[in-house]
């Protein structure tokens, strides 16, 4: 298959018949200005623009400032001059993005892994861990906002559950079509590749066989090409989509902090969005998550309570420009899939 299978279509063709929809549904409010919507979405468009030349803090202060305007702005009637309706995005319908590929084009014959709302995340990650010990990769499915954070607790799970036996994971996201009988939401595809890292020996809970530890500290680029994000889950995917894209091209590591399963999804989503956007400059996504302790900042509700946050390390790879990187069914090879040990710095805080 060609590699806009795996890696994102250009935008225009058309993949497996079927064409994507686009990521935002335009919600019809009978009582909304035509001329009000106009200028909003050509504001929108002139930010995009700019957008090209701004850095990415700006670019999340920007987002921020929205966020903040759309949670406060009063039409001249009283009501919300952009609305929001739980499940919906509030924001004007993006461009078309071409078709959505197929589950079976970008998971092809790789061992599966069903992530659902209602199965028990401890399960399920104990499934991807028991996979990749005698796989070299897996794709994992999930649909719906409440299947994707679960899927990346999973994840997270799985990795300590590897730890101890010296495996850790990376991962990319894509966006696949929904299976028509399952109405819950969009689907998203994990292909998830298992690499060797020294073994997290010496934890309490290893020693006694239950084998699962924190995994080792990892980071995949030095400092001073980290930068941190928060992600809100009524935030713009797009927009956080296309800073995650600035840092890839700019070879950082985008550390993503995201607490609650409406930021999880939401991260996800634009990792997805964020994936397409880097294909086209010969780089591929690649991510770990992972759990993190936090404290609430003051000046806000719940401020200096202890929450558990998702920590998402994202890093651009070499995107395989023939087939030599690719398997028979589009997926990556071992050889050539992301989170390989170049450039992988592993810690030992212990």
């Amino acid at each position: 298959l060609p590699l806009e299978v795996m890696f994102g279509a250009q935008r225009g063709t058309v993949i497996g018949g079927s064409i994507r929809s686009s990521p935002y549904e335009q919600q019809s409010h009978g009582g909304d200005d035509p001329a009000r919507l106009a200028a909003l979405t050509q504001l929108l468009k002139t930010i995009a623009d700019r957008a090209q030349d701004m850095s990415t803090q700006e670019i999340l202060n920007l987002n921020a400032a929205f966020a903040a305007a759309c949670s406060g702005v009063v039409g001249q009637a009283g009501t919300p001059a952009i609305r929001h309706t739980p499940g919906q995005s509030s924001y004007p319908p993006e461009p078309d993005m071409g078709p959505l590929p197929t589950l079976e084009e970008v998971g092809g014959s790789l061992n599966s892994v069903k992530v659902s709302a209602r199965a028990n995340v401890k399960s399920v990650a104990g499934a991807m861990a028991k996979s990749l010990r005698n796989n070299d990769m897996l794709c994992a499915t999930a649909v719906g906002p409440e299947g994707a954070n679960h899927g990346m607790k999973a994840l997270s799970i799985a990795r300590c559950y590897l730890a101890a036996d010296g495996w850790d994971l990376s991962a990319t996201v894509v966006e696949v079509q929904p299976d028509p009988a399952v109405r819950e939401g969009r689907c998203f595809a994990f292909v998830v590749v298992r690499m060797q890292v020294p073994a997290k020996l010496g934890e309490p809970l290893c020693e006694a066989g239950v084998g699962r530890t924190e995994p080792l500290p990892r980071f995949v680029r030095p400092e001073e090409k980290q930068t941190d994000m928060k992600v809100s889950g009524s935030g713009n995917a797009h927009t956080l989509g296309g800073a995650i894209a600035k840092c890839l091209r700019e070879d950082k590591e985008c550390i993503i902090t995201a607490i609650g399963p409406a930021s999880v999804a939401k991260c996800v989503e634009a990792m997805a969005l964020a994936r397409i956007h880097v294909y086209a400059d010969g780089l591929q996504l690649a991510f770990y998550p992972g759990f993190e302790h936090i404290v609430m900042d003051g000046g806000r509700p719940g401020a200096g309570e202890h929450r558990s946050a998702i920590r998402v390390h994202v890093w651009p790879e070499a995107a395989p420009q023939n087939a030599a990187g690719l398997s028979s069914t589009g997926a990556w090879s071992a050889q050539a899939a992301p989170g390989s040990n170049v450039g992988l710095n592993f810690t030992d805080e212990t």
